[in-house]
Parts: structure tokens; sequence; C-alpha cells
């Protein structure tokens, strides 16, 4: 767990060997894959999330792979939160935030910048950070498992 007393954006690492700002030693992806079912509690809406380029021939292969990769990114951001990895869930939040926005999945996107704005905060303890970001959290793991190509 992390001691109150750490500051989120200090850049000091959290745990799982990921620094606040992203030096990752190893890839909370890669943790999480193969992690089963959906790792949410509560009952998320069924609708599939579409990317913006489903009708884009070329566009169609790059974002089925990206989509596919979702769900997985899902449940590192869920075990991220699972262990407390305040790091991990601004690292995954950071490369979610980024790259959805090219695949067209500009929601996903933005509540992935919702969590790494909350953990850019400087005044708030890790405690604190993980209170803030958990419902948050859940909604993007929500999101990417409900996400798909077309």
């Amino acid at each position: 767990m992390p001691r109150a007393n750490q500051q989120v954006g200090s850049g000091q690492n959290m745990g799982g060997g990921t620094s606040v700002h992203g030096a990752a030693s190893h890839s909370p992806i890669s943790n999480a894959v193969g992690a089963q079912g959906n790792v949410c509690s509560g009952n998320p809406s069924s609708a599939p999330v579409i990317s913006d380029f489903a009708s884009d021939p070329e566009m169609h292969g790059l974002v089925e792979t990206f989509a596919s990769e979702l769900p997985a990114r899902g449940r590192a951001m869920s075990k991220a939160l699972s262990s407390a990895d305040v790091g991990a869930i601004r690292w995954l939040a950071h490369q979610l935030k980024g790259a959805c926005a090219g695949y067209g999945f500009a929601q996903i996107g933005e509540v992935a910048e919702r969590v790494e704005s909350t953990l850019l905060n400087e005044n708030i303890d890790a405690e604190a950070a993980l209170e803030a970001v958990r419902s948050t959290v859940t909604e993007l793991v929500q999101l990417c498992e409900r996400s798909r190509a077309s």
C-alpha cells in the first residue's frame, strides 16, 4: 500500500517497478494478460464502444488489432488498482490517452486523460489519489472491455 506521505507527481517509484512519470521496468499490460474475466464489479453497459474508424477500410486491420488489445490493457489497469500501484495506473492511463485518439476511441482516451490528470496532481498523496481515481479507473476498464473495431 502506498505511504500516505508519498506525493503522486513526485517521480518516486510507487511500486511494481514503474515510476509515477512512466519509467517502467516491466509492462503492467503483460502482467495482466492472463487475468480471467471482467475484473470490474457492477453491471456495465453492454453497448460496444466502436471505433470512429469502423468504416475506414484502410484503418480496419490496425483498429482491429488495437481493439483486441484493449481488454488486456483494462485488466492491467484493474490489477494496478488492486495492488495500489499508482505509477502503473498513471502510465497505463497515459498510454491509453495517447493511443486511443489515433485509433478512433476518443471516449476511452478522454476517460484515461481524467485518470492521468488526477494522478499528476502534485498536491495529493498516493492514498488519496487511489481513492480519487477508483471509480474512473473502473469506468475505463469497462470501456476497454466493450471496445470493438466495428
